[in-house]
């Protein structure tokens, strides 16, 4: 008679809740593993402002039309960018970083890159691994760059832009200057395109004068030349030549009204944008999360712990399947 056996059946489900002992050490394990993170890992503040775009319109209307003035159909050199994806862009650049890191930190005499250099805070584990050096110039600016952050409100029509550090009156302070040089970048950036608008306002000035004296000196001429008017033909060439010199006149005459126009944008600065919020001192860390280390660990913990006691499910059976 020829004995048969049945191999034990079991479930995934079924060996976890069996080993149930090792998934309350693994949550054990991540919850001081995420004490000990916080706990070595230097807090870090947010300062941060609120900006707006001014879409009042208060620029000049000397040189322009009735129509134009109307329609605002000119350029718009203080009326804000419109997109505000273009501050955000900007502010987070490698080259404002750079911009950056020359700005004096109030209360520590000197600059922000010298600043993190002696006294930014790494967690220790940083130190043990070599990742961090803010001896090397490329890694501060990467701080820094890393620091700034900007988020743009297409509904509100704002940008929020923050700055972090480990001291919250240097945050705030930052802040603030990240706001001055970003005004002082568009206002720069304004007056390079008024300068150009006027350069190019000057041009046609110029061609304006120049068809100007010709449709006049050509009238002259003729009427000089044609001073007892007899024929019916004479008369037309005579009006032609009229019209001709007065619309020269014309365009020579606001052409000159533009050049003014143009001349008085250049000196012409307003605050391209207004602040919604200014910057204040917050005393609450944005982080480390407490929380969020602690959920990365569960994870990884129960992920890991599953994983080793399948695997050695797995492995029993294979080494009883071959004795």
């Amino acid at each position: 008679m020829t004995e048969i056996t049945t191999a034990e059946t079991w479930s995934a489900g079924s060996e976890c809740r069996r080993h149930w002992r090792a998934y309350v050490a693994a949550c054990v394990a991540a919850l001081l593993l995420s004490v000990l993170t916080v706990t070595s890992t230097p807090r870090t503040y947010a300062g941060w402002v609120t900006i707006a775009d001014e879409n009042i319109e208060t620029d000049l209307m000397v040189g322009l039309s009735n129509v134009q003035a109307w329609l605002r159909g000119t350029l718009h050199l203080n009326q804000g960018i419109k997109n505000h994806e273009v501050y955000v862009h900007h502010i987070t650049s490698q080259s404002f970083a750079e911009e950056m890191s020359h700005v004096q930190i109030e209360g520590y005499d000197c600059d922000w890159a010298h600043y993190l250099r002696e006294h930014h805070r790494v967690p220790w584990w940083e130190n043990v691994l070599g990742l961090t050096d803010l001896s090397d110039p490329s890694q501060t600016i990467s701080l820094i760059e890393s620091s700034i952050t900007a988020y743009a409100n297409s509904v509100n029509n704002t940008v929020k832009i923050q700055v972090t550090d480990q001291d919250p009156v240097v945050a705030a302070m930052l802040a603030d200057s990240v706001r001055a040089r970003l005004e002082q970048f568009i206002v720069g950036q304004r007056q390079l395109l008024a300068i150009d608008y006027y350069q190019r306002k000057i041009q046609a000035h110029e061609i304006a004068r120049q068809g100007f004296e010709e449709a006049q000196q050509h009238y002259a001429d003729y009427t000089d030349s044609h001073q007892d008017l007899t024929t019916g033909k004479e008369s037309v060439e005579e009006k032609a030549l009229q019209k001709e010199y007065d619309d020269a006149f014309q365009t020579y005459n606001q052409t000159s009204l533009k050049v003014h126009r143009a001349r008085a944008l250049i000196g012409k600065v307003n605050s391209p944008f207004a602040v919604l919020k200014n910057p204040t001192v917050n005393y609450e860390p944005v982080s480390p999360h407490f929380f969020g280390y602690l959920l990365t660990y569960l994870a990884l913990s129960l992920i890991f712990t599953t994983w080793v006691i399948l695997f050695m499910r797995k492995y029993r059976e294979k080494k009883g399947g071959e004795a």
